[in-house]
């Protein structure tokens, strides 16, 4: 399905060329499949492939000796940075889904503004604020501690790596899980809200 996936990707950024497909929906469109196949890929590279003769113990290269003992909180420059785009991604997906909802009222009850705002210069501007948000619920993670740990399978032993539950020896006053949480349920109630919105828009429409 991963391949099959890229090749949709592709399609779609392809498919921009022609003038249909140009709108800043559909470029909103394109960057969360992008989002979401940068996602799975790292998916891949931290829970799938250390399963594979070699690679985990490329990770362990990048762990830092100065504890030994297995479940002791351990930082991993790498494996760190990697486990942050991870929670950082999902919150740009969210913010994009926000943006898309929002593309969709506004061309539904605002045509005239619509065609104002939809310019590619506008979407690119939008695509960048997101990315910005999204950091600023995702930095709490940066430098967090992780755990390097063995897992067995079939006689042979693999070396794992997990970021730490929370990261409050980095942020004492901020709890990771907590800001995740808010993030997420803001943006899906305000999508919830949007599509709302709009169905009931397109009933009364229908009604008229």
């Amino acid at each position: 399905s991963f391949p099959l996936y890229i090749l949709y990707i592709i399609e779609l950024v392809l498919l921009a060329i022609r003038p249909e497909f140009s709108s800043s929906f559909y470029t909103l469109f394109i960057f969360t499949g992008i989002i979401d196949l940068i996602f799975f890929t790292l998916n891949l590279f931290l829970y799938y492939l250390p399963f594979l003769p070699g690679i985990s113990q490329f990770y362990a290269k990048f762990q830092d000796n100065k504890w030994n003992a297995q479940w002791r909180p351990e930082y991993s420059w790498m494996l760190s940075i990697a486990n942050t785009t991870m929670y950082f991604l999902p919150k740009v997906q969210d913010v994009a889904n926000v943006l898309v909802a929002m593309n969709r009222f506004i061309a539904l009850l605002f045509p005239f503004w619509f065609r104002r705002l939809s310019t590619r210069n506008v979407t690119l501007a939008l695509i960048l604020a997101s990315l910005v948000f999204s950091f600023s619920s995702s930095f709490v993670t940066i430098g967090a501690p992780g755990f390097f740990f063995d897992i067995s399978e079939d006689n042979d032993t693999f070396q794992i790596f997990m970021l730490h539950a929370e990261s409050r020896a980095n942020f004492p006053t901020i709890c990771r899980s907590t800001l995740v949480s808010v993030h997420r349920f803001a943006c899906n109630g305000i999508c919830c809200v949007i599509y709302s919105v709009i169905a009931v828009q397109i009933f009364r429409a229908k009604v008229s």
